[in-house]
């Protein structure tokens, strides 16, 4: 038996600390009787809310409404509509104080929680899993192997665009990649040099720019890019999502230089927003409504202990448009 202050303790992480044995005993409990603190004080033992939790990585209002995010949200709370469930967005970030929003992400306020894009090895995602909270991640983390996620094939979707680019004839491709902290980066880039090998360009012909997901970064890329001198200038710009690749064209277009006669740029992610851009942006489709339908899925049929699959890879092309084209003789 254990004091219900040492119980406390391992709820919420602290104030003091407890033994890693009675703490794993007092978790499996936990796990075993499907408890949780509940933030909702009633007269009877909290049932299920009805309620999905949907939490972003960046502790940043505007993520919200981001292009990436938003479109993954329309999906979540779409299914959500349709099979009675309510959704709760928390404002916070999960890439931040583990513990702290351990104890908010935990409180009985949702039956599960759907975590977009979490940071690489984030350490929210093993603790959900030690006190037996359903959740699903979108994206894989790489800290659980086998925690329930519902990804999409980066590598092989930046590996398709680089040999799509190949193969109408360019040779320079600089790639911009994204965020260091998110499991997608490494997987895009992996894509991108594996194309080269492949194609028999090899590794000597990679141009790899450190950058991250948004226009500024891409901006800022394509301006390095204009200041290289022509003849060894590259001849395609593979922006590693479709942000930096809107602000890639803005810079260019500063610069007078046409997309695509002058230099081919391309994207990833599909945002609604390329298909609007001046020209019209070549991407990597990712089904992002589907994603956030599917992980809706996923997560009720946890919470309602059914046997499905908790592994779920989506399939991503290559959307063909008006900013690439063969390099200029």
């Amino acid at each position: 038996m254990v004091s219900s202050a040492v119980v406390s303790y391992v709820i919420n992480d602290g104030p003091r600390p407890v033994h890693p044995e009675t703490r794993a005993r007092v978790l499996k409990v936990m796990r075993e009787l499907g408890y949780r603190p509940s933030a909702v004080v009633s007269g009877s033992s909290a049932g299920r809310r009805d309620t999905i939790g949907i939490a972003f990585p960046k502790p940043d209002p505007n993520v919200v409404v981001l292009p990436f995010y938003s479109s993954i949200q329309l999906g979540i709370v779409a299914e959500a509509l349709r099979r009675g469930q309510n959704t709760l967005i928390y404002s916070g970030c999960f890439d931040t104080d583990v513990h702290k929003n351990l104890r908010i992400y935990a409180d009985g306020r949702c039956d599960g929680l759907i975590l977009i894009a979490p940071p690489f090895n984030s350490k929210l995602v093993p603790a959900l899993k030690e006190r037996g909270i359903p959740f699903v991640q979108l994206l894989d983390s790489h800290e659980e192997p086998d925690a329930p996620t519902v990804d999409v094939d980066d590598e092989q979707g930046a590996y398709d665009m680089t040999r799509y680019l190949i193969g109408l004839g360019h040779r320079r491709i600089a790639y911009f990649a994204g965020d260091e902290n998110l499991a997608a980066t490494p997987l895009r880039l992996n894509g991108y040099r594996q194309a080269l090998r492949d194609s028999g360009l090899g590794e000597s012909a990679a141009m790899i720019w450190q950058g991250l997901y948004n226009p500024k970064s891409g901006y800022d890329l394509a301006r390095r890019a204009m200041a290289i001198e022509p003849e060894s200038r590259p001849t395609a710009l593979f922006c590693s999502n479709d942000d930096s690749a809107i602000g890639a064209l803005d810079a260019l277009r500063e610069h007078g230089v046409r997309v695509p006669e002058d230099i081919t740029v391309v994207g990833a992610d599909d945002i609604p927003e390329a298909a609007h851009t001046d020209p019209p942006l070549t991407t990597v489709h990712q089904p992002l409504k589907e994603w956030g339908g599917r992980a809706v899925g996923m997560l009720m049929d946890i919470i309602r202990g059914v046997e499905s699959e908790r592994r779920v890879r989506l399939p991503l092309s290559i959307v063909i448009r008006g900013s690439s084209a063969p390099p200029r003789s």
